[in-house]
């Protein structure tokens, strides 16, 4: 390994394990079966989906890409699961971590393959900038995109899901690939819908 390439991972590192760290003290910070906010209001705006459009309805957001070699595939099986499981007034926001590779055209491909009912299970693309931007200091999460690496192993990124409320803060992260996390982010999601209904629609949710 060269000297620029030795410095290039060391900084590499240095940012994930800084952004870890942040997020780590945010999961160590929500006790278990707590469901207060964790974080202030996170704000996104892309061409097929914004935070505005979901104000008023909690979502559960992940974050994936089309050629990813790793646990993507799983993280997606899993928001279809939750899909079926959650009622329609849950959003899924499905956020690629190489908007280079995904474009709109490709992720609406990847979304018919994964079963996404449209206006439902929603797919966002975001220039790199204000995809950092957005995990790592609205979400606390980690990413990485290194340009130089095969296409398979491109991004370096969180397998959490987040559990995000009507006024766009964030009330928990679970394990993606877990199915207890999963049961678990079911459980706190109906808890929410009953938080944010009116009392004559409580009974019903």
């Amino acid at each position: 390994m060269t000297r620029d390439a030795r410095i290039k991972a060391g900084l590499t590192a240095a940012v994930a394990a800084t952004v870890l760290a942040a997020a780590g003290g945010l999961l160590a910070s929500r006790a278990r079966g707590s469901l207060k906010p964790v974080t202030g209001p996170v704000a996104f705006s892309a061409p097929t989906v914004s935070s505005a459009d979901l104000k008023g309805r909690p979502y559960v957001a992940d974050f994936v890409f089309t050629r990813c070699g790793g646990p993507c595939p799983l993280l997606s099986a899993n928001m279809a699961r939750l899909q079926k499981r959650l009622p329609a007034a849950v959003r899924l926001v499905s956020f690629t971590v190489d908007p280079e590779n995904d474009t709109d055209a490709v992720l609406a491909a990847y979304a018919a393959r994964h079963g996404a009912e449209p206006g439902r299970w929603l797919f966002a693309r975001l220039a790199p900038r204000e995809l950092y931007e957005l995990v790592n200091a609205g979400f606390h999460l980690p990413v990485y995109i290194d340009p130089k690496a095969a296409p398979a192993n491109r991004s370096i990124h969180t397998t959490k899901l987040v559990l995000v409320d009507g006024a766009g803060r964030v009330r928990g992260y679970y394990d993606g690939l877990a199915e207890g996390s999963l049961d678990e982010l079911v459980r706190d999601a109906l808890r929410l819908l009953k938080e944010g209904a009116p009392s004559s629609e409580k009974e019903n949710v």
